[in-house]
């Protein structure tokens, strides 16, 4: 807080991630700091969601506004029934729990329309742009309105499918 203070930076655009690890480490600490920096105006998220340490108990005690969908589910989401199945289970959970939902590793067009008709709010990954720096992404940004033209061709396919999907 006292970096937010001394630079003047809002906390209400900053989101500290915590990893299940490191929720499990130590629990009462965890869900202490994950309300002093909620009191502050930062956001929080757990990230890499169902990677070995769930535990939906420690769900009622914190307070977060996110949780990331670990990649290893995405990847075969649309392929294996299991994977689909942890997916959807987790978003329903968080949903219900006032959560919003991030999918990490989205890398085709089915993972998109999977997510999309399952209601995850977010999605990151490689179908969207590898990681690059702040400079490149303005860049990006500023240069090349192609890729927002495809994107924008992705979601309008996701909205005809959808809708056909719902005259079945």
């Amino acid at each position: 807080m006292s970096c937010i203070e001394s630079t003047g930076y809002p906390p209400e655009a900053l989101e500290v991630e915590f990893t299940e690890g490191v929720l499990i480490e130590n629990m009462d600490f965890t869900v202490d700091l994950i309300n002093k920096l909620r009191d502050q105006g930062v956001k929080t998220a757990i990230d890499d969601f169902g990677t070995g340490y769930s535990s939906l108990s420690y769900l009622q005690h914190l307070k977060v506004d996110k949780i990331k969908i670990d990649r290893s589910f995405i990847t075969n989401v649309t392929t294996n029934r299991t994977d689909a199945a942890i997916t959807l289970g987790i978003i329903s959970i968080a949903k219900n729990l006032g959560f919003k939902v991030i999918a990490e590793g989205i890398e085709t067009e089915e993972h998109l329309f999977f997510l999309q008709k399952s209601r995850c709010d977010e999605g990151q990954g490689y179908l969207f742009s590898m990681p690059i720096s702040e400079k490149d992404m303005t860049s990006l940004l500023l240069r090349d309105s192609s890729v927002a033209l495809s994107h924008k061709r992705m979601i309008d396919k996701f909205y005809s499918v959808l809708a056909t999907d719902k005259r079945k």
